[in-house]
């Protein structure tokens, strides 16, 4: 009997994958991962306690841009899309929720910091140009014009549904992470649950839950495709995370020998 690399729970989640590429509207499809299966697809603007009045976060979401681009004037000089996109990378609240169209880069995050022994994890899978055609009437991914201000013009349009943006890859860290992003409306639900749901129903949107019997072959997986913190973090704070890694897992290997 030939033992298999991997077991059969993966292989039919690299199915699932396939499948869902195979039927989306250009072979264009996008990942997340989530280490925890019950955390919805809400941006971190919309994670926040505020009620259901959407000037609440309106007024949250001026006043965190606002307050960055005064306070980063003497660091940096961005225009108006750009400077959210860097709001996002360093971590304030926005409307952007992070997507990869590396399924490898998922199954990272999914990983990264996953309680296994309490909770699934998950993978999102995204048909954006579908998502487009659906919420802004486009069939192709946004990429919002210098002219179109944020966050000015978009509060003007009041769009209600998420749309799926490309920002400008200027950034190494969305670079090596494959980055994109949908950009959530103001109706207050999370992405699987806008448009009453049919996003799942229509397969534009599509859950794999991942137990914890397939770590060992996630694992695997992501050692084959070369995926690790300082791939996704080319940075200094991304070399010292493997290097913490490989001492925590004694892999380090002996330093090499300068020859003159």
């Amino acid at each position: 009997m030939i033992n298999m690399a991997f077991s059969q729970e993966w292989i039919s989640i690299l199915n699932q994958v396939s499948e869902f590429t195979n039927n989306s509207k250009t072979n264009k499809v996008w990942f997340r991962g989530h280490n925890n299966s019950s955390y919805k697809l809400n941006s971190g603007l919309f994670r926040l306690n505020l009620g259901n009045n959407i000037k609440s976060y309106q007024e949250i979401e001026e006043s965190a841009y606002n307050q960055f681009k005064i306070s980063s004037q003497t660091l940096i000089t961005k225009k108006s899309w750009d400077l959210l996109y860097i709001m996002q990378h360093h971590g304030v609240k926005t409307r952007l929720l992070d997507w990869t169209e590396s399924f490898a880069i998922s199954i990272y995050f999914a990983l990264k910091n996953w309680q296994n022994d309490k909770q699934n994890a998950c993978i999102w899978m995204l048909d954006p140009i579908r998502l487009n055609e659906k919420s802004v009437n486009r069939d192709k991914i946004v990429f919002p014009v210098d002219k179109f201000k944020y966050p000015d013009d978009f509060q003007k349009k009041n769009i209600q549904h998420s749309f799926a943006m490309a920002p400008n890859k200027n950034n190494p860290r969305i670079i090596a992470q494959k980055g994109f992003f949908t950009l959530q409306g103001n109706s207050l639900h999370s992405l699987e649950n806008e448009f009453n749901g049919n996003l799942i129903n229509e397969n534009i949107l599509k859950k794999i839950t991942l137990h914890p019997a397939i770590l060992p072959d996630a694992n695997k997986f992501l050692q084959i495709c070369g995926i690790d913190e300082f791939i996704l973090f080319p940075d200094l704070q991304g070399l010292a995370e493997i290097i913490n890694q490989k001492i925590e897992l004694h892999q380090l290997t002996p330093p090499l020998v300068q020859t003159n």
